[in-house]
């Protein structure tokens, strides 16, 4: 257990915020910030963890407004490899299940398998 003196001000301004989010204590508001700032220092770790994926992953490419307009015209699932996309999807299957699921094998992403291409 950890105590904490806070100034009487200070402590006035954490149990009305408590108060006006719905909490039951300003404790449980104070752990609910934490975990708060957990998750963003989390996802703050992964965005930076694709940017230098991404500065690593090959030679720099500019990004003109021509280059913009045809990403746009190119739908999504035609710019992403589907062994990508496989990989993608356990990810997420991982995510959500707490395993990763080999699950389908690459082929079943296949886009000739899928649209007979």
């Amino acid at each position: 257990m950890l105590n904490i003196s806070l100034p009487d001000n200070l402590e006035a301004v954490i149990a009305q915020q408590a108060e006006r989010a719905g909490f039951d204590t300003a404790t449980d508001y104070l752990v609910h910030l934490v975990l708060r700032e957990q998750d963003r220092l989390s996802q703050q770790a992964k965005i930076e963890a694709l940017l230098l994926e991404g500065l690593e992953s090959g030679d720099p490419i500019e990004a003109t407004n021509e280059w913009w307009e045809q990403k746009q015209a190119t739908p999504l699932w035609q710019q992403v490899p589907t062994t990508e996309i496989a990989q993608r999807l356990r990810e997420r299957a991982a995510h959500y299940t707490g395993s990763v699921s080999q699950g389908l094998p690459d082929a079943a992403f296949d886009r000739e398998t899928i649209y007979g291409d």
